[in-house]
């Protein structure tokens, strides 16, 4: 059985603005000192407001269109978890009584069938 352990790290990078998400994930593995996509898994860049996941960030996405008023969050993907190509993600977030009381980190997860 396989875990993952989410940490929240901040961090500020410095990317130009005619740069693309690629760039942004890039300087993170240097800035963070990550493991490269190969061996860690591909990360995803999402933008994140009021605790709740907004829009998925491609790769190619210009970092001047990222809105002032959201937050970018990584999320680092296993690569088995990306083989299948029927693999379908669930966005989740946390919330206290109602969903209007978002709280904490946003993230996706893999749905996985199962047949009884």
């Amino acid at each position: 059985m396989r875990f993952l352990i989410l940490v929240q790290d901040v961090y500020d990078i410095l990317v130009a603005k005619s740069g693309c998400v690629e760039d942004v994930i890039s300087a993170l593995i240097k800035k963070a000192q990550l493991d490269d996509e190969e061996t860690g898994g591909r990360i995803k860049l999402y933008e994140v407001h009021s605790h709740k996941i907004h829009k998925e960030l491609t790769r190619d996405y210009l970092v001047n269109s990222i809105s002032d008023y959201v937050s970018v969050m990584a999320q680092r993907f296993p690569e088995d978890d990306l083989a299948d190509e029927t693999s379908e993600f669930i966005p989740a977030f946390h919330f206290q009584g109602e969903p209007s009381k978002s709280h904490g980190n946003p993230f996706k997860f893999r749905l996985i069938p199962v047949s009884f």
